[in-house]
């Protein structure tokens, strides 16, 4: 018999999916997501597959307000930061801390690699405009965001395989 755990990892990779195409096509994330993600809690504490308190809510109102700010500089879309709050409510409390070093790393090492190929893009200009005596533009810069449901699947698919093939490792 397949357990839960499994299962419910799958319907995560299935959303994730699913999530992440619309990110990149529309630049939109629902907020019915936040929704769902609430069902998907409250099926688990009905199944005994989860235990509630006040400290399963801590972790992802932190990242909450993190993000929020994040948001307000015009880094993070609202829905980015909404879905991405409610997805840690479907973590244990003890795996949460785990999956936000993932996805930490995980962007970190996505936005250097974003920010250098734009830099170089950019330079590549600033170049070609000396060349022409011309100042290069550089307010493409402002308000760039990049989709980040993606960088979310693939932190989650990088804690799922830790999970599961290397438990005993510390973070």
């Amino acid at each position: 018999m397949i357990s839960f755990f499994y299962l419910f990892h799958v319907v995560l990779f299935l959303e994730l999916l699913y999530t992440s195409y619309v990110d990149f096509s529309r630049r939109i994330v629902s907020n019915w997501w936040v929704l769902i993600h609430l069902f998907y809690l409250a099926l688990m504490v009905i199944l005994g597959e989860r235990d509630l308190s006040w400290q399963h809510f801590k972790l992802p109102f932190y990242f909450f307000a993190v993000t929020f700010v994040l948001y307000f500089k015009g880094w993070m879309g609202a829905g980015d930061v909404k879905y991405t709050s409610s997805f840690l409510w479907l973590f244990p409390v003890e795996d949460q801390s785990d999956f936000l070093i993932i996805l930490t790393g995980t962007t970190s090492i996505i936005a250097a690699s974003l920010l250098l190929m734009r830099y170089h893009a950019l330079l590549k200009e600033a170049v070609k405009s000396l060349f022409y005596r011309l100042i290069p533009d550089l307010s493409s810069m402002k308000n760039h965001k990049t989709p980040f449901i993606p960088i979310l699947f693939l932190g989650w698919f990088i804690w799922l395989m830790k999970k599961i093939f290397l438990p005993s490792l510390l973070f």
